[in-house]
């Protein structure tokens, strides 16, 4: 992919308004259904990553309140 084409593509995704139009964009760019574009998150297949993935906010409101408050935390 060149650069012009992985902008599109963030762009794309970044814009999706459903977890609908994801799998679609994905699946139109060949990702969706390819096993080796997808890796583990932090690239450990024998970790559990629930905890960093599964604890994050439901409501971007609450996401971003979150990520000041651990902003100032830190």
């Amino acid at each position: 992919m060149t650069n012009d084409q992985i902008k599109e593509l963030a762009l794309a995704l970044a814009y999706a308004d459903k977890a609908e139009d994801v799998v679609k964009i994905l699946r139109d760019k060949g990702y969706w259904d390819d096993e080796s574009a997808w890796c583990p998150y932090g690239g450990d297949s024998n970790s559990n990553n629930f905890s960093v993935v599964g604890n994050q906010q439901g409501a971007a409101a609450r996401a971003l309140v979150e990520k000041l408050t651990n902003a100032v935390d830190a």
